[in-house]
């Protein structure tokens, strides 16, 4: 996940001796089952090789990790991504930050210079935010609504000058998760 924009989460599986586990890792968690016994439970073995072996496009995309809003291109011998966000697409043309995204569990903050459909130069920001928290988006709208309710314009637009822009932020949703 640290080294891939397109993955949310990723299953993976260990075997040691006759011993198997399913992992799964996501921003939040790394999370691991018991050890089965892959001889006694054979049928639960080859279950779970045919449901991540067989699914199909649109569940691969939305159960087994990948984020739809973020589409790999190949431009000349490099990768470039697109980016949707909502209605809007930004093609990445070079990272900026990306080693928010080398821990396996936190925000995976990557940052990228993107064009917008016009060609205009614009940062973009991927970042995991946790259930409940703000985003840095509605953080700046609460901050610039207080300072609104407190200063002058003239204290007003030279504290705005300290703030970068935010054109528009969105939470991914999966199946409304």
């Amino acid at each position: 996940m640290c080294k891939d924009p397109l993955r949310r989460f990723a299953f993976g599986i260990t075997i040691e001796d006759t011993q198997l586990r399913l992992w799964l890792s996501n921003r939040m968690l790394l999370a691991v089952t018991e050890p089965i016994n892959f001889f006694e439970n054979i049928d639960g073995v080859i279950l779970l090789f045919y449901t991540l072996g067989f699914a199909s496009k649109s569940s691969a995309v939305k159960e087994l990790g990948w984020d739809p809003t973020v589409e790999r291109i190949r431009d000349g011998e490099v990768f470039q991504y697109k980016f949707t966000i909502r209605d809007k697409v930004f093609t990445m043309t070079c990272e900026l930050a990306t080693h928010g995204a080398d821990s396996m569990v936190g925000c995976g903050t990557r940052v990228y210079e993107a064009t917008d459909a016009e060609g205009k130069k614009v940062a973009v920001k991927n970042s995991w935010r946790e259930a409940g928290h703000q985003s840095e988006g509605e953080i700046l709208k609460n901050i610039l609504a207080s300072c609104e309710k407190k200063l002058q314009p003239d204290e007003l637009a030279n504290a705005k000058r300290h703030f970068i822009g935010v054109q528009l932020w969105w939470d991914v949703a999966i199946n409304n998760t």
